[in-house]
């Protein structure tokens, strides 16, 4: 029989504890349980994990990198699919086409063929020479299957500003699993347009330097039901024109800004817009940023956790509720 774990986050937030489960499970036809060792998909340990998880992102990821074996399995193998030693390369005659990547690849995963579809089913996913390890020179889709924990990670480095998922075009995020993304070299994700759905978890970390999402536009649509953490980076998510959120539940850790637009054009659709969702600040420095104020809340939950003396969350008295208010974490608009 192979192993099977529940792993959970459990982020206190305000009147109650914010819970997303996390399930790791390894069956007999996963290429992840051919190492005989699957005992550590992550967050190894305790089946109840809380914010001091958070603290050891880097060495979890790290651990857990033995439990996915050597190869990479990919379904179909037809021939839109290129293998060198570096790079595994896709290029289908049609759009649309949907490729399953199992195991464990060094190099890069580069995609060619707009809206292609990359599911990850238990994939880790690496480059340690300062490249993306996921590549998209066109629209690419990233899908996390059902009950997968998987890993994008990207070390080294660069010149440039490399994130572990980069795309020239836009990039969409979806699946009911598990992914847990460290850009080490400068951002996590960065694409021209970033658009989230699904019902997965989704931890992402850049750098202090770089962001967690770093696009040109940002976008979430009305009835997703995922949870993406965005943590550790300058940014949370950094976007050029603008951030629309209507629905999701976020939760900015220990970011320097969490949302962030340097909008040039003062047009109506750039800026911050959040219709919906909940978006919760941990121990965030400034919970927006954005030119002219353009920032407009008419149905986001807002929320600030305090980082000591107050555990069970705090919603702070300026600007928390819904409307076109001005939000400030706790101690002021610098959070100081």
């Amino acid at each position: 029989m192979c192993n099977s774990k529940k792993i959970y986050f459990m982020l206190p937030l305000l009147l109650g504890v914010l819970i997303f489960r996390v399930i790791a499970q390894t069956g007999e036809n996963s290429s992840v349980s051919k190492t005989g060792d699957t005992t550590s998909l992550g967050l190894s340990g305790s089946a109840s994990v809380s914010l001091e998880a958070l603290e050891s992102f880097d060495k979890n990821v790290a651990s857990a990198r033995a439990a996915y074996g050597k190869e990479l399995k990919i379904e179909p193998m037809d021939a839109g699919v290129k293998i060198t030693k570096k790079a595994v390369i896709f290029q289908p005659e049609n759009e649309g086409a949907e490729y399953v990547l199992s195991g464990y690849f060094k190099g890069q995963i580069i995609n060619r063929k707009k809206n292609t579809v990359l599911k990850l089913k238990d994939a880790y996913l690496e480059n340690t020479v300062g490249l993306p390890p996921v590549y998209g020179e066109a629209k690419t889709e990233l899908s996390c299957a059902a009950d997968s924990v998987n890993y994008v990670v990207s070390t080294g480095k660069s010149q440039d500003k490399v994130a572990a998922i980069q795309c020239r075009k836009n990039l969409v995020l979806g699946g009911s699993g598990t992914l847990f993304v460290k850009g080490g070299v400068y951002h996590g994700i960065k694409a021209d347009g970033v658009k989230i759905k699904g019902k997965g978890c989704f931890v992402l970390q850049g750098t202090k330097h770089g962001a967690a999402v770093n696009c040109n536009t940002f976008t979430v649509e009305e009835g997703k039901d995922f949870t993406a953490c965005l943590m550790n980076s300058k940014n949370g998510i950094k976007a050029d024109e603008a951030i629309k959120i209507a629905s999701g539940n976020f939760i900015l850790y220990k970011d320097g800004t969490g949302l962030k637009v340097d909008a040039v054009n003062n047009g109506e659709e750039n800026g911050i817009l959040l219709t919906g969702g909940t978006i919760s600040s941990i121990e965030t420095g400034k919970l927006y940023s954005a030119n002219k104020n353009r920032f407009t809340n008419t149905g986001a939950r807002l929320l600030d956790q305090l980082p000591a003396g107050n555990p069970a969350g705090n919603e702070t008295s300026a600007g928390l509720q819904a409307g076109n208010s001005t939000i400030l974490p706790a101690g002021g608009a610098d959070g100081n």
